[in-house]
């Protein structure tokens, strides 16, 4: 899989399908993931798109020391679009990733399609006692959590942990992502948002709970909700087929004509 430089450091990415391609679609992960959590996405997509996904500076296979500002990983994702030629794309985020998405919907609105919003929300307040957790046992904390992000039905799912990345990234990091996450809230300007959206999120998600999502969708001027039933916060990866049965009808289809 291929990397490229940004600001020095290296940065790892995937990509499926097709150059050239109708459209580019750009996944991004959230606070403390990589882009192993849209395996299940990249090979659906690769038959009509670009589709890429890239592990967020100091996440996955990415140098650097991560960002304490949703602002600051914005611009490393517009900078990753522009090192790869890329003026216009849809963006999918997921739970920080969503915020990454909103705020370059909103600072760059041509060059931003349409967006996905997954599991996230317009503030994401992390509560102190997280980050303390996190400054302590870190690998309880992130064990605790790990279980905490998947809906109780599917704490056994034998490949989840993995495949959403939890524990890979750095304790430094990931206290990064989350005072990030923490220090966002783009409510105030939701209505100047005039891209397509879908906002999906899991019926028993308990990081970003559904309450989330429509917000979004009732601020969101042109926005489509989708809540996956059983589903919890890694809802891509606990029921892709449905997420990427509405990802598809999202990305094909008009949402308003």
């Amino acid at each position: 899989m291929p990397y490229l430089t940004l600001k020095d450091k290296r940065i790892y990415y995937r990509r499926g399908g097709r150059v050239p391609a109708r459209e580019a679609v750009v996944f991004i992960h959230g606070a403390g993931a990589s882009s192993n959590i849209w395996l299940r996405q990249l090979s659906v997509l690769e038959e009509e798109f670009l589709a890429l996904a890239l592990d967020l500076p100091g996440h996955g296979q990415s140098e650097g020391e991560g960002e304490e500002r949703v602002e600051e990983y914005a611009q490393a994702v517009l900078a990753f679009l522009d090192k790869l030629g890329l003026e216009e794309s849809s963006l999918v985020g997921h739970s920080m990733g969503g915020a990454i998405a909103l705020t370059l919907a909103r600072d760059f609105p041509e060059r931003v399609k349409k967006i996905v919003l997954a599991g996230s929300g317009a503030q994401l307040k992390v509560p102190p006692e997280v980050i303390q957790a996190l400054c302590g046992d870190f690998r309880e904390a992130i064990r605790v959590m790990g279980q905490y992000a998947f809906s109780l039905p599917s704490l056994n799912f034998p490949t989840g942990g993995g495949e959403a990345g939890i524990g890979k990234t750095s304790r430094e990091v990931v206290v990064k992502d989350f005072v990030a996450c923490d220090g966002f809230d783009i409510r105030p300007h939701l209505g100047d948002i005039r891209q397509e959206a879908l906002v999906i999120c899991g019926e028993r998600d308990r990081f970003t709970p559904p309450e989330f999502s429509e917000f979004l969708h009732f601020h969101l001027p042109r926005s489509r909700l989708e809540i996956i039933k059983g589903a919890g916060h890694m809802l891509m990866i606990e029921n892709d087929r449905a997420f990427n049965a509405a990802l598809l009808r999202f990305l094909t289809q008009p949402v308003f004509s």
